[in-house]
């Protein structure tokens, strides 16, 4: 309900409670012949001071909001800032999500980087998950022989402004398997122009050492020089209702 509904009915309330009060006093004042006259002439009274405290409240409460206002165009107008957070800004608003693929070949010991853009406004965080497979124990004539050793990777998420997450280390797969590396970054913004979050972001690959085929009786194995990765940005972001 709006807050005048709310001051609508609680002002009806009072008139009854007023009338209520009214009528008792005369009661007790006049027992033998309550006077109608009067009780009309003090309600009616009771009733315009109730009305003045009424609309004197409300005045007073739109002064404060247009006096804030006014202090707010002030600042503006001055070359100043006003600082919000999201919850200011975004309290009716919802979240939606998108996302990106994008999958490419490291050498090791080299960075690869990438970019993929984020066309919406007002995004809230992104993420990026990379991902990599290495390759099993390898064979030589059909028989297992060789034993894979890990891959190493770090990941490394800018945003258009330059803000850089990164990895704390490199992270190693188990031999033969998949790992994933997981990045995060929160947007935050202080106005409805905030452009934060939205354009080019830069996902950095830096692979590190590829551990090779070793042999496990024998000096014959096989160099393993990089691997295949993919990786996949999701982003959310705020969508007025």
């Amino acid at each position: 309900m709006s807050d005048s509904g709310d001051l609508g009915s609680n002002f009806i309330e009072l008139v009854k409670l007023i009338m209520g009060y009214v009528s008792l006093g005369n009661k007790f004042l006049f027992v033998d012949k309550p006077n109608k006259i009067i009780t009309g002439i003090v309600g009616t009274l009771l009733i315009i001071l109730a009305i003045f405290g009424v609309f004197s409240y409300e005045a007073a409460t739109m002064g404060d909001k247009v006096k804030s206002e006014q202090e707010l165009q002030q600042i503006l107008a001055a070359g100043g800032s006003i600082t919000l957070d999201d919850k200011d800004l975004f309290a009716d608003w919802t979240q939606a999500k998108g996302n990106a693929q994008k999958n490419g070949q490291a050498q090791e010991n080299q960075e690869t980087s990438d970019t993929v853009n984020i066309p919406v406004d007002y995004v809230s965080s992104v993420t990026v998950t990379l991902t990599w497979t290495d390759e099993p124990d390898g064979t030589i004539f059909l028989i297992k022989r060789l034993e894979n050793q890990p891959d190493e990777f770090m990941l490394k998420l800018t945003s258009p402004t330059g803000v850089t997450v990164k990895s704390p280390d490199f992270v190693a797969n188990a031999r033969g398997q998949s790992q994933t590396i997981t990045l995060n970054m929160e947007v935050s913004h202080d106005s409805y122009d905030s452009t934060n979050g939205t354009g080019d972001w830069t996902v950095t690959v830096i692979c590190g050492e590829c551990g090779d085929q070793n042999p496990r009786v024998g000096l014959l194995g096989r160099t393993d020089d990089g691997n295949d990765y993919e990786f996949g940005v999701e982003w959310t972001y705020w969508v007025e209702e």
